[in-house]
């Protein structure tokens, strides 16, 4: 699940297969993207939600900001 432990462990495994097999990555020597995702309810346990276009409005009442990455070669 994005967010996770488990997920910071597949990115990192990710890039290292990229770089093994000989793809360079999409910028520079760097596979990571990095993004944001807004949670807006302090005790709800829900989904982090990422919506480029409105991250203005989600910025808004924002309880947690988590800095996420994609990997991309």
């Amino acid at each position: 699940e994005a967010g996770m432990h488990g997920s910071r462990l597949a990115a990192r495994y990710l890039a290292s297969c990229l770089k093994e097999a000989g793809i360079a990555p999409l910028e520079k020597d760097n596979y990571y993207q990095p993004f944001e995702a807004y949670n807006k309810e302090r005790q709800q346990r829900g989904r982090w939600q990422v919506h480029p276009d409105s991250i203005a409005i989600l910025e808004q009442g924002t309880h947690r900001i988590l800095q996420m990455s994609n990997v991309l070669g």
